[in-house]
């Protein structure tokens, strides 16, 4: 049975009064140390490639779910490797770099570099997003070229606790550096010099929509704040003008690569690797889970990884409460589109399509049922796992999703012109997952609530399930029943989180003092129309959950009504 931990904030909390669940956890190794045979070695982890800091983006405008082909460019597998014996490496001798270059290539080099230095050095231009350096410094004209970060960020900015150092990636979402930390806090977490993910957000209230997925995410990681398989939100950096920012700073633990582009490298995993990354992964669920919370967009690249095989889950941008109305979801997809034709709205329309689960392409998602859209991504990304083992995929080239489809009906915007004709392509979603996974009984069509969605399932070729142990014939009976059952088309016959957290296939790596779950949350801006101030206050509300000593600058602008005094309440009662 499942372990709740006890935590200092409830639902029923005043929001004023939230803290900052800083809650110790038992260290996921702890136990399997002691074991050597059942822990995996340290893998090989790329580092982060430039403009692709999305791992530490809470709500990514660029992430079209309907293009998932990246770029050729960014699946060069990391030339960095360790020692020899390490079985997760795949390194190759072939990549090395030649010992000399053409003499000719070397002087065309050398001209070039002669030529650069005539040309008298630019000096970048860059713009205080918040605040401005030009009281406290006089810029020299003949000093050196200005930091890059200092193109996003004033030095009042960031308070002096934290320093980029690196760029990561930048979007219509903002920009992401690599940093560190200049101060401690032990409040928040933060050591000396610990590498942060620094990440500014730019147009928060582009939206109602984006100001309030973006508070929606900063709340969750604040709720969910402290588990060992979910990212650690450390700082939201105070606004310096609380009543009219439009860009807000917040520091996440920096974590080496996320699964995406582990899996474009050429290091093989062990079979115990799997078993760990799939388990740790599921504790992180769990957590969710109990909380209330669904992800509705887990996939490789919202799935960090540290060398030490340490899992991360990030970008809850489109999580959700359990008994929320998903209806209004729609409604705002609508208001926006009318606002701006181009703007993608959130709509029940979730999680990328190669991970999408069948209910959520059919639009026959049940509330009570919700946790299972999980749990078919979970199965997603546990059939790329797989193909990590030599034994499953010998070619590192060949590795790819299970699913890969190229449009999904019925929200694709192919379709066919002919009256009552259904559009069909030989790639489309579901007729992909069919391909591997078969076609559903007919008990299980009929059951569908949507006229249409029935006919186009029933309008589809049959199809046989392959045998899915051919497929990984370096995978053991069990982790093949865990793949079939976290892939079941039936929403109540997928295996829920706890389930597969008590599978066999887990028994080398299971500790169940790391399976507790989190008290169940209610979010109080959910379900409700909100107006932009009320947004407005929320997330400077999440920002004082870090530093409360901001809340009398915060009341002193007039953008936060003064805290009522429970002895005041007391005396007006009488």
């Amino acid at each position: 049975m499942a372990k709740r931990l006890v935590h200092k904030h409830d639902a029923d909390d005043d929001e004023d009064d939230a803290t900052l669940d800083n809650i110790v956890y038992k260290s996921g190794t702890s136990n399997l140390k002691s074991m050597n045979a059942y822990t995996p070695k340290p893998i090989s982890t790329p580092a982060p490639e430039e403009n692709d800091g999305d791992n530490y983006h809470p709500n990514e405008d660029d992430n079209d779910d309907d293009n998932e082909n990246e770029s050729d460019d960014d699946n060069s597998p990391d030339g960095d490797s360790s020692d020899g014996d390490n079985e997760c490496e795949g390194a190759s001798e072939e990549d090395e770099e030649p010992k000399a270059f053409p003499k000719a290539a070397a002087d065309k080099k050398d001209k070039k570099a002669a030529a650069a230095k005539k040309k008298k050095p630019m000096k970048k231009k860059y713009i205080d997003r918040e605040g401005s350096d030009t009281d406290e410094e006089e810029v020299n004209e003949d000093e050196k070229e200005i930091e890059e970060w200092r193109t996003f960020w004033s030095r009042k900015e960031l308070y002096n606790r934290y320093l980029p150092i690196k760029e990561l990636g930048r979007g219509s979402y903002g920009v992401v550096f690599e940093g560190k930390a200049t101060w401690s806090n032990e409040k928040l977490g933060v050591e000396l010099d610990c590498k942060v993910g620094i990440k500014k957000v730019r147009r928060v209230f582009n939206t109602d929509t984006d100001a309030k997925r973006l508070l929606r995410e900063l709340k969750i990681l604040r709720i969910l704040r402290g588990h060992p398989s979910i990212v650690k939100l450390y700082d939201i950096l105070p606004p310096l003008d609380p009543v009219n920012f439009r860009t807000l700073t917040i520091v996440f633990e920096y974590v080496d690569a996320d699964l995406s582009k582990i899996f474009k490298t050429s290091q093989f995993f062990s079979g115990l690797h799997v078993q760990y990354m799939l388990y740790h992964l599921l504790l992180g669920v769990n957590y969710m889970h109990g909380a209330g919370i669904i992800h509705r967009d887990l996939k490789p690249a919202n799935v960090l990884i540290n060398a030490d095989c340490s899992i991360k889950i990030c970008d809850f941008g489109l999580a959700r409460g359990f008994h929320e109305d998903l209806a209004l979801d729609k409604q705002d997809a609508k208001k926006n589109r009318k606002k701006k034709p181009i703007q993608r709205g959130l709509t029940t329309h979730v999680v990328t399509r190669w991970y999408r689960a069948p209910e959520v392409i059919l639009l026959q998602q049940q509330k009570e049922h919700l946790p299972a859209i999980d749990m078919w991504s979970v199965g997603c990304i546990f059939g790329e796992l797989l193909q990590m083992q030599k034994d499953n995929c010998a070619t590192a080239w060949k590795r790819g999703p299970l699913f890969p489809g190229d449009s999904c009906f019925p929200l694709s915007p192919k379709r066919s012109k002919k009256k009552n004709a259904i559009y069909q392509s030989h790639f489309d979603q579901i007729r992909v997952i069919f391909e591997v996974l078969g076609t559903p009984t007919k008990e299980e069509i009929a059951s569908l609530n949507d006229e249409q969605a029935r006919a186009y399932l029933e309008d589809l070729p049959k199809q046989t399930a392959q045998n899915l142990q051919e497929m990984f014939p370096g995978t053991s009976a069990d982790g093949i029943n865990l793949l079939i059952n976290l892939l079941k088309f039936d929403v109540k016959k997928r295996l829920t989180v706890q389930q597969a957290l008590e599978h066999p296939y887990f028994t080398k790596v299971r500790d169940e003092e790391l399976e507790a779950t989190h008290s169940r949350m209610k979010f109080d801006f959910e379900g409700i129309p909100l107006k932009r101030k009320e947004l407005h206050q929320y997330i400077l509300q999440e920002v004082l959950c870090y530093h409360p000593k901001e809340r009398a600058r915060f009341e002193k602008s007039g953008i936060i009504s003064p805290r009522k005094k429970k002895g005041t309440q007391k005396s007006k009662k009488k």
